[in-house]
């Protein structure tokens, strides 16, 4: 477990299943909801931001269902504004595709995984269902 960060508001844990790395990043609700507000509302185009909306977008919580819920609806709304300052940004500042692609894939492995664990009683999150 990695201590706090202050600038990222993030605590962080990194472990290994095999070959795949695996980081299980942590964040307090008016931490997730400032960075909502940065990409939604104040057209942030900081890919790190942007990476924190994709991972509330395509995670699965085992907690706060109905607030997850409510962050994805607001990460869904992707305003006009925001596309405007992605296009005009520096190439720098907009994440790189094939590394976005990269965790993609490995998320949709790691939900795949997840699958069949709980679907034979195990889940990553605790060790039992």
């Amino acid at each position: 477990m990695w201590d706090y960060e202050p600038d990222d508001e993030e605590w962080s844990e990194d472990y290994r299943v095999g070959r795949l790395g695996i980081t299980v990043s942590n964040f307090l609700v008016s931490s997730v909801e400032h960075f909502l507000d940065d990409v939604v509302l104040r057209a942030s185009t900081d890919p790190v931001r942007h990476m924190r909306m994709a991972a509330l977008q395509r995670s699965r919580p085992l907690l706060g269902a109905e607030l997850m819920a409510s962050w994805r609806a607001q990460a869904d709304a992707f305003p006009g504004k925001l596309v405007s300052a992605c296009a005009a940004a520096p190439d720098s500042s907009v994440p790189d595709r094939s590394q976005a692609d990269s965790t993609i894939r490995t998320a949709d492995a790691l939900r795949a995984a997840d699958e069949d664990r709980v679907a034979t009683g195990y889940a990553w999150s605790s060790g039992a269902v």
